[in-house]
């Protein structure tokens, strides 16, 4: 088989990896998700490594079927991920991953550990093999990844394999993203394969082989779709790749970015400063690169990020010259996720229209996903609303339906928003209530909001109820009076004449 390479639905028809989806239980599926767990089982298996003897190291591996298949075929096995408690959320717990295996498995075998990828908590050469399906892109930048690989090869035996399968962009147009390090051709060239690269220490198992065969499943699909081996993301594409390394010698000793394109330098040291609240850091950061000669890609993405710094500074002036200077290189973006954050942010400053064009660019594009379609449908008649074109809000609310069932209680609010501004407030209470009552039962504000709503619709309703009988009553004496006066008038008449 070949072990470096990238996804590729031709491999289905390898007898090894068939057997391989049927051991993990993963027969009937066939997507960029499942392709990794199989291709890194059958590799290792080919090399020997799971003869029950070796020794194993999953990092950021969750509840995988990989964990249970390698205690059934290692001596011991070690999974590592952010469990228990991850930013005090609640997350997948140790415990849960000893239960939640497809199959049996040797319970003996298998520890779970929570483990931070940079720091591996094991000594010097513990392991014969080390697997990952999706730590490496996780990283927040380039030298915390280099961190991870020195890790990764401290804990290895020498000659231990690291079996690490990433997300693999195939496109000429790079795309680095805290926790979204896509590996491309220039990565590996730059890492792995280049005639000086940056991972000394590691060879390559076998040659990287990039090639895809031409059958109909291979083509892009939707990031949501079931089948797939590669999916549209971003304004990429997005498949997956393995790599299986070899320890032969010493790491290297420090870590370069020489071979790293300065945006991508600068923009990457930006979102460092960001994320750690360090915004005018940040801001300089990005001024400086969005004063430079770019490719309109690569200036919006700074600018969006631009935006972001501003947003968190509360600086709204400038957020909202930032938005108008990004619309023109917006309209022929490809990159929806992007559209959709530059979009909220014209809406927060006031620039209606320009939101609404760029909510509008994102229906149109093919690879954005049925929920974000929905969404901007959704984001539409919010602003539809401020102008105060309500018919059409309510069409555009029905028209997102289609699209985010499992958002239909927020719809209904906004709906009933809609109607409220309409003044037609026994509508408003109806859909309020709706939303209430389809809304999930944990989500209490949103539900305490929708009682609220619709108490400001029923006070409303008795305040005009009020003044109408009021009206009614005023109406009333008038007309009591009107009636008395002219009846005075005729007695002071009849009066007059009688005399």
């Amino acid at each position: 088989m070949k072990f470096c390479k990238v996804a590729d639905i031709a491999d289905w028809q390898d007898e090894a990896f068939q057997a391989t989806a049927s051991l993990l239980q993963l027969e009937s599926v066939r997507n960029r998700q499942v392709w990794p767990l199989i291709q890194i089982y059958t590799g290792l298996h080919q090399l020997g490594l799971l003869g029950g003897q070796a020794t194993a190291l999953g990092l950021a591996v969750g509840d995988e079927p990989l964990i249970y298949a390698f205690a059934n075929g290692c001596n011991r096995v070690v999974a590592t991920d952010l469990y228990d408690l991850y930013n005090g959320r609640e997350a997948l717990t140790t415990q849960e991953v000893y239960r939640r295996n497809p199959f049996p498995y040797a319970t003996d075998r298998l520890e779970v550990r929570p483990m931070d990828l940079t720091r591996i908590d094991y000594p010097d050469h513990s392991f014969d093999f080390i697997w990952s399906c999706r730590a490496i892109e996780q990283m927040t930048n380039f030298e915390a990844l280099y961190q991870l690989y020195r890790e990764i090869h401290r804990v290895l035996k020498p000659g231990g394999i690291a079996a690490l399968a990433a997300g693999f962009n195939p496109t000429n147009r790079p795309s680095y993203e805290p926790a979204m390090l896509l590996v491309d051709h220039p990565w590996v060239q730059a890492w792995l394969t280049g005639d000086t690269p940056l991972l000394q220490g590691f060879e390559l198992i076998d040659a990287v082989d990039y090639s895809v065969s031409p059958q109909p499943e291979n083509p892009p699909v939707l990031p949501n779709a079931e089948t797939g081996i590669q999916v549209y993301y971003q304004d990429i594409l997005l498949s997956s790749m393995a790599l299986f390394l070899r320890k032969t010698g010493e790491f290297s000793t420090s870590y370069s970015e020489d071979w790293l394109d300065p945006f991508w330098r600068i923009y990457l040291l930006a979102c460092d400063a960001y994320r750690a609240q360090q915004y005018q850091q940040a801001e300089n950061l990005l001024r400086q690169l969005v004063e430079t000669d770019l490719p309109d890609r690569l200036r919006l993405r700074a600018l969006q990020r631009l935006a972001d710094t501003l947003m968190a500074q509360g600086n709204s002036e400038a957020l909202k010259a930032v938005c108008e200077t990004a619309v023109p290189y917006a309209e022929q973006s490809e990159d929806g996720d992007l559209l959709m954050r530059l979009a909220r942010y014209c809406r927060k400053t006031g620039l209606l229209n320009e939101a609404l064009l760029l909510y509008r660019r994102v229906v149109e594009l093919p690879s954005v996903p049925p929920e974000t379609v929905g969404l901007s449908y959704r984001a539409q008649a919010k602003c539809l609303m401020q102008q105060g074109h309500y018919q059409q809000a309510l069409t555009l609310i029905q028209m997102a339906e289609t699209y985010n069932v499992n958002e239909r209680h927020q719809l209904e609010w906004l709906r009933g928003s809609c109607y409220q501004d309409l003044g037609q407030l026994e509508e408003a209470i109806r859909c309020y209530d709706i939303a209430a009552k389809i809304a999930p039962e944990q989500d209490y504000a949103f539900r305490e909001r929708c009682v609220r709503d619709a108490n400001k619709c029923l006070r409303l309703q008795l305040s005009q109820t009020n003044k109408q009988l009021t009206q009614l009553q005023d109406n009333r004496l008038l007309q009591v009076y009107t009636s008395l006066r002219s009846a005075g008038r005729s007695v002071k008449r009849w009066l007059r004449f009688g005399k």
